[in-house]
């Protein structure tokens, strides 16, 4: 049985995979001397993106997540959307860390709580 067209991968999710393997072919000095992001990076941004795909099927998004490298070697996925400033970053080793803001009450969240290892 095939799955409903609507249940599979929401518009962004091949555009955002085909980026994820751009940022691992990236290499050493991509951008100054920044290390290129790792494969354990890169592969916890897909499992990441997983689940957002998930989430996004269950309840649609306007605005797909933007993935990005950053000067670490690890990567960053974001949205910025109805007042809300989102962020996950992955580590080179694969750790993650979350940040949510919402503009107009200047209320931010954070995981690991700030001051938390």
């Amino acid at each position: 049985m095939t799955a409903p067209a609507h249940l599979t991968n929401p518009d962004w999710w091949n555009e955002r995979m085909a980026r994820l393997d751009e940022l691992a072919a990236l290499e050493p000095g991509w951008i100054d001397d920044a290390p290129a992001p790792t494969q354990e990076g890169v592969e916890a941004t897909r499992q990441v993106l997983a689940v957002v795909r998930g989430l996004t099927l269950m309840y649609p998004t306007r605005l797909a997540p933007q993935v990005m490298p950053m000067t670490d070697g690890g990567t960053q996925i974001e949205w910025h959307e109805q007042g809300w400033d989102v962020e996950i970053e992955i580590s080179a080793t694969g750790r993650i860390e979350t940040w949510a803001h919402h503009r107009a009450d200047d209320l931010t969240f954070t995981y690991p709580a700030d001051g938390a290892s």
